[in-house]
């Protein structure tokens, strides 16, 4: 998730650093036109009423909420498979890769490692983006958070890592990179989930690139790869069993090889991204302790989405996952992604589809919920929950918007339903707005959105 969405369906392609600093002017000029005058529309005003910035502000340190920062109490290190050799410097708030000449101090494995086919030298893990935090149902002050865990920002060049904390978030004394797939260049899109008997899944999506003499990302197949023994790209997982304190003590493999849901020849024309994942921790359910794992495959722009499946073990391990089914989406509308998974006591497995066509520029979206009643086997048609949600872009700055809503869902019975709730951010006023819908009957019908941000424009 690295582009503005109109320029680049693709999260991974970065190019060179002259490309970036191009690609920053042009995201300014959408962010200046971004919004037409005959587009943008009145926002009614959010049900709690509005409140100034420095009230919201102060509402922190009135409810005790602390600020800690977890990566930095632990330096680390790896050696990446293709290091990369640009620089745009201190001034731009960037060193470009730097050896470590001894500082990590994580315990993890600081290389080579047995997925690659080279030998270079570690470098330090020196910038993080796109966290994700999860709780262990065990225990809440059990926690671990995954990051992309970058040796080089300029290169796009970083694994995945995590920081696991034993004290509800205070501290944050393990940490390191993600292992068993040091051999790809890549590995990205964080996010995991807790089983019932505390052990962490995380899903991942390692990925192969070299770059040219210019700095630019080259995605090649077969032979060509940087490292030919391993997929261009793949949807894979690893586990981090209930108990463990080591950076190093994950399962990464299944069935004697790597723990691979789906693999791809290269990372550009057969795409899998945007991944996501869910465990069913409702011991009433069916599928107690099943997981679920999904995500898109992009084949140039059109995309499909996928579930696979396979049920937790209590020693960190898992069953087969299930073949990779294709999910329901609208007919004749093959632009879907961003799947975010739930499950509700009764073990129905839902989730949000976002179906962002290029028309326009990738600048609507309309959001759908499917759901399945027997652990995954077969699936609802896609129910409307929004449509023509006019997708945001961020005024004064270089970032974008990533994804466009956010879902949850209820535990406890309301007339006989779990509530389903949908949240959405949209732009047509000029300022991205929140929404918030929910549906009593299992996405038959939804309320009237009502805006829950409190600045509203």
């Amino acid at each position: 998730m690295f582009f503005i969405k109109p320029f680049s369906f693709h999260s991974r392609s970065l190019g060179s650093l002259s490309s970036v600093m191009k690609f920053i002017c042009l995201s300014l000029l959408l962010v200046a036109v971004a919004v037409p005058r005959t587009i943008a529309q009145s926002v009614p005003p959010p049900p709690q009423g509005t409140q100034a910035d420095s009230i919201f502000a102060d509402s922190f340190k009135a409810n005790h909420v602390l600020n800690v920062f977890a990566t930095t109490q632990k330096t680390s290190c790896y050696t990446p498979e293709v290091p990369y050799a640009g620089n745009l410097s201190p001034v731009n708030g960037y060193t470009g890769e730097t050896p470590c000449n001894g500082a990590a101090n994580t315990g993890e494995n600081l290389g080579p490692y047995p997925t690659q086919n080279v030998i270079n030298q570690p470098q330090l893990v020196n910038n993080h983006s796109e966290s994700d935090i999860r709780v262990d149902p065990t225990n809440p002050n059990h926690l671990i958070g995954q990051t992309k865990w970058f040796v080089s920002a300029e290169g796009y060049n970083h694994l995945q890592g995590f920081y696991e904390s034993f004290d509800g978030g205070k501290t944050w004394p393990v940490q390191g990179h993600i292992p068993g797939y040091e051999g790809f260049t890549d590995n990205t899109d964080p996010v995991g989930a807790f089983d019932a008997f505390g052990n962490y899944h995380a899903l991942l999506l390692p990925y192969q690139f070299s770059y040219d003499k210019f700095g630019f990302q080259v995605f090649n197949n077969g032979s060509s790869l940087p490292n030919p023994a391993l997929p261009g790209e793949a949807i894979s997982s690893a586990s981090r069993p209930h108990g463990t304190s080591s950076a190093t003590d994950w399962n990464f493999t299944h069935n004697g090889g790597l723990d691979y849901l789906m693999t791809a020849p290269n990372a550009h024309s057969n795409d899998p991204d945007k991944q996501w994942i869910t465990v069913d921790l409702n011991p009433s359910s069916p599928h107690f302790n099943r997981i679920y794992a999904m995500w898109t495959l992009f084949t140039f722009n059109p995309s499909s989405v996928f579930v696979s499946f396979a049920d937790a073990n209590a020693d960190g391990s898992h069953t087969d996952w299930s073949a990779p089914t294709v999910l329901p989406t609208i007919n004749g509308h093959p632009w879907d992604s961003y799947m975010l998974p739930h499950v509700t006591p009764d073990g129905t497995v839902y989730t949000t589809e976002t179906n962002n066509p290029q028309q326009k520029g990738f600048q609507f979206a309309d959001l759908y919920v499917i759901s399945s009643g027997d652990g995954g086997a077969t699936w609802q048609t896609p129910l409307l929950i929004h449509h023509d949600v006019f997708v945001p872009a961020y005024q004064n700055t270089t970032f974008r918007e990533g994804i466009v809503n956010t879902f949850a869902v209820g535990h406890h019975l309301v007339n006989g339903h779990y509530p389903l709730y949908v949240s959405w951010e949209d732009g047509a006023s000029g300022l991205a707005n929140i929404y918030l819908t929910t549906s009593p009957d299992n996405g038959a019908t939804w309320s009237t959105p009502i805006v829950v941000n409190d600045n509203v424009k």
